[in-house]
């Protein structure tokens, strides 16, 4: 029962450390999430002022085309690392989904265990208050069974008594009827 005691609570444990660490996991998923929101919205600002730039330098494209090409490059790879955060966020919600199934199903063992500590607690219960009432019950027929003995021995003793008694009146008896039969047998 004492091992049952620590395997619950280490398993307790286990569970509570797994989830605020998983609490944090998610906090920092939305923080990056809310994060890379914002990044998103500041590079979708530089698109949109990259192309004003482009329309409003048009005429002098020749001497600022490396300066367009350069922020149109600069979209380009802000569009690729938005795809790759975009993949990054599946990814974690993914793995989101995954820790809270096993949180979920370390919930339901939880609630498995001390159930079942319960029942066997309750049982033990049961059997102890079982045991104490069988003890009290076996004392009782023992302090009868007593009772009975001495009852019997007194008995025996006083029967050995009146036997011993009877005996001896039987003994008399018959030494008058030997006494009678004899001065019958002197009359004759």
């Amino acid at each position: 029962m004492q091992n049952d005691k620590k395997l619950l609570e280490w398993k307790r444990k286990l569970i509570d450390d797994d989830t605020e660490s998983k609490k944090e996991k998610i906090k920092k998923l939305k923080r990056d999430v809310a994060e890379y929101e914002t990044q998103l919205q500041n590079m979708q600002k530089i698109e949109a002022n990259a192309l004003k730039t482009v329309k409003n330098l048009t005429a002098v494209r020749e001497s600022m085309a490396r300066k367009a090409s350069t922020a149109m490059l600069e979209v380009k790879e802000t569009r690729e690392e938005l795809k790759i955060k975009e993949l990054l966020i599946l990814d974690l919600t993914k793995k989101q989904q995954e820790i809270e199934f096993k949180l979920n199903s370390f919930k339901v063992l939880y609630e498995e265990v001390k159930s079942d500590r319960n029942k066997y607690v309750n049982l033990i219960q049961n059997s102890s208050q079982d045991r104490a009432e069988l003890k009290e019950r076996i004392k009782i027929i023992e302090n009868e069974l007593e009772i009975l003995k001495n009852e019997s021995a007194e008995k025996d003793r006083t029967l050995m008594e009146y036997k011993h008694i009877l005996q001896a009146e039987v003994h008399r008896r018959d030494k008058r009827h030997a006494k009678l039969n004899k001065l019958e047998y002197i009359r004759r």
